[in-house]
């Protein structure tokens, strides 16, 4: 759910639903606002662990097979060129 729509929600039941002071609304606010913070803070530390190890997985230098092992063979990259009839029925147009 968006910030603007808690907000809202928090807004509409505090004016039109129950009476309470302006301090306590505030308060209320508040908590919803550190709540997407935290959110927010746990999101960027995700992405930034995910960027570490991606980078530590793509980085340069970091090849452990020998040194004969490193390039395939043409045969096993390269599909044959095979080609067979194909016997596919359309069906007939209205």
């Amino acid at each position: 759910m968006a910030v603007g729509k808690t907000c809202d929600n928090v807004v509409f039941v505090l004016l039109l639903q129950v009476k309470l002071a302006l301090r306590t609304s505030g308060h209320l606010l508040l908590g919803v606002v550190r709540i997407y913070s935290r959110k927010a803070k746990y999101l960027l530390d995700d992405c930034n662990t995910a960027i570490v190890k991606i980078k530590m997985a793509f980085r340069p230098g970091a090849v452990d097979l020998p040194e004969e092992g490193r390039e395939a063979a043409v045969t096993a990259v390269t599909l044959p060129e095979n080609f067979y009839e194909f016997d596919t029925f359309l069906p007939a147009m209205p």
